[in-house]
């Protein structure tokens, strides 16, 4: 999940986006895909002031895809394609009961970039949007692993960074 224009958004089973207020009085949920049918949402997040959404249709194609929201102001909430990620190229030939074991860990708040864990190899990298390009960060091996039942339920071992620009507050009597 992640706070954004005041909504704190997260994904929900019919690719779609629920959004709540800070102060718990208004929700909505926006579709993302309407035509799409058991793919999932691996995120939510925001980066260069926009909602991004990664979806990944794991019965159809070794595709991700990442949409983003159009104009978060308007009464209608339109999700737009921004790109499609192959899996093959992030994460190498499927290894994972015929797919792929990864987790998106995060956005980047400034950058068109997107970070991936991948669980096989314990390699965190992070993929540019922008140029598509993947560069492998540090293999990390003590990240647990849950898993319960036949689909891997929850990945949330990561926490993002967010940086606080607040300064010190100036005293009248200190020069």
């Amino acid at each position: 999940m992640t706070y954004f224009n005041g909504f704190l958004h997260f994904c929900i089973i019919s690719n779609s986006v629920a959004s709540v207020d800070t102060k718990g009085q208004s929700c909505r949920v926006s579709r993302v895909r309407h035509d799409a049918i058991g793919g999932y949402c691996t995120s939510v997040g925001h980066s260069q002031g926009r909602l991004l959404y990664v979806y990944d249709n794991v019965w159809e194609n070794d595709d991700m895809s990442v949409y983003f929201l159009e104009d978060h102001d308007t009464e209608e909430w339109v999700w737009t394609l921004k790109l499609n990620i192959s899996k093959t190229v992030l994460f190498g030939p499927p290894t994972f009961r015929g797919g792929w074991n990864y987790y998106t860990t995060a956005f980047h708040p400034d950058r068109d970039v997107i970070f991936f864990f991948d669980w096989s190899d314990k390699w965190l990298m992070s993929y540019y949007m922008k140029r598509r390009d993947v560069y492998d960060i540090c293999a990390l091996q003590e990240v647990p692993y849950i898993e319960q039942g036949e689909f891997f339920a929850a990945h949330h071992p990561f926490l993002p960074y967010v940086p606080s620009y607040s300064g010190t507050l100036a005293s009248p009597s200190v020069s």
